[in-house]
């Protein structure tokens, strides 16, 4: 039987092509499970990459959902610009949402590859233009919006994206 991270035998691709692997630790500024601040927790894995950059589908699968990630009101934290997600369900039945990127040209339903390019990396903030990457998490259940989390309340179904892309 699989366990819910393994990845063996299955083409697996690094999310961003054009970045050397370079995953940060979890209780790292940019890994999963850090809490921030404002007493959010960060529930994903962010790899720094350049505006524009490609980003390709891990795995195989389905698009399943595409939504605005960020947007100027989303809170009050922060100044952002709008940026999208796209989830796509993998052959073990889990989603990788990858996040923070530019509209996305795919359609939901859409059947996906192992490395071919769904989308290219966004600007978050409207005040740091510099400050782009590829948010990426890891859900056992379907992501339908942009998450929020306060005082380490995680969604159901969300696992470790960080313990995921080191397999990869």
């Amino acid at each position: 039987m699989l366990s819910k991270f393994n990845c063996n035998m299955k083409k697996i691709f690094w999310p961003v092509p054009s970045i050397k692997k370079n995953i940060p630790k979890s209780k790292s500024k940019r890994g999963f499970a850090r809490n921030k601040e404002d007493g959010r927790f960060h529930c994903g894995t962010d790899i720094l990459a350049s505006y524009g950059s490609k980003v390709i589908s891990i795995e195989s699968g389905i698009v399943k959902n595409i939504f605005l990630f960020t947007y100027p009101k989303l809170d009050k934290f922060n100044k952002y610009e709008d940026t999208y997600a796209i989830a796509i369900q993998h052959e073990n039945g889990n989603f990788a949402l990858y996040c923070e990127i530019q509209k996305p040209k795919i359609k939901i339903g859409q059947k996906i590859k192992a490395g071919q390019t769904i989308a290219k990396v966004g600007r978050i903030f409207s005040d740091k233009p510099k400050h782009t990457m590829l948010h990426f998490e890891y859900h056992s259940r379907l992501p339908k919006t942009t998450t929020r989390w306060y005082k380490r309340k995680m969604p159901k179904g969300l696992l470790n994206s960080t313990k995921y892309l080191n397999q990869i």
